[in-house]
């Protein structure tokens, strides 16, 4: 029996988000098999290219996470949605992967999540939110936190 297209997770803080994408990426990483499958950068601009979408389902349903197979069929994808992409591919293909949280705003109040991947012995951004995102390019940020997990 598949399991449900989404689940939907109570979420408490930024930390147990990015606990659950991580979960999720390593976990379901196997949904990427076939998805450009030698090359780093064509499915980082791939993901790039799926249309931003943003959750607004209301408070009371708490996030809303999905393995990648089902992401891939969404019409679009929010940070979160995309860095599980990104990471379940780099899991499947031994790159290694973390995320990280941040925020631009002048209250350094976190609000987005992308991943970074090492690519010749440096982590580089790999923030797949935006079609105009470019590969290891960073954007200003107030607030930063890295998070690494084994895969």
């Amino acid at each position: 029996m598949r399991p449900p297209i989404v689940d939907t997770i109570a979420l408490n803080s930024y930390r147990q988000s990015v606990h659950e994408i991580a979960s999720i990426s390593s976990e379901f990483c196997e949904d990427m098999k076939g998805i450009h499958p030698d090359c780093f950068d064509d499915i980082y601009y791939a993901v790039c290219s799926l249309p931003y979408v943003e959750d607004d389902y209301g408070d009371e349903v708490g996030e809303l996470l999905s393995r990648p197979c089902y992401i891939l069929d969404m019409v679009g994808a929010d940070c979160k949605k995309k860095s599980i992409l990104i990471a379940s591919w780099c899991n499947l293909h031994g790159v290694p992967v973390r995320f990280v949280v941040m925020s631009n705003r002048p209250d350094g109040m976190p609000h987005h999540i992308y991943t970074e991947v090492l690519h010749h012995g440096k982590w580089r951004a790999a923030d797949a939110t935006y079609p105009d995102n470019k590969l290891g390019s960073y954007e200003p940020e107030t607030f930063r936190e890295v998070f690494e997990y084994e895969t």
